[in-house]
């Protein structure tokens, strides 16, 4: 079995699966377990540097909602058939 020493993790997008991906790794102890659903970190953590790195001024990703793009009608259904 190989072993690897990563220490540092980078995320790419902080959309839901960006997000979920950072809280699994917070809460994963260096012997690999996850500590999610017992409201406490752990105290030897697998990583000792994660980045999330996001395109918007925000997190939630295509999900989060808009600015006045948001708004706009949707096309014709002969349009989108095209």
């Amino acid at each position: 079995m190989v072993s690897l020493n990563i220490q540092s993790i980078g995320i790419i997008g902080a959309g839901p699966a960006g997000l979920a991906s950072l809280y699994e790794f917070l809460n994963t102890s260096a012997d690999g377990k996850s500590t999610v659903g017992t409201g406490k970190r752990p105290e030897n953590p697998a990583f000792t540097k994660i980045v999330a790195f996001e395109q918007k001024d925000h997190a939630g990703g295509i999900w989060a909602p808009a600015t006045k793009e948001g708004d706009l009608d949707v096309p014709p259904q002969e349009i989108l058939d095209t």
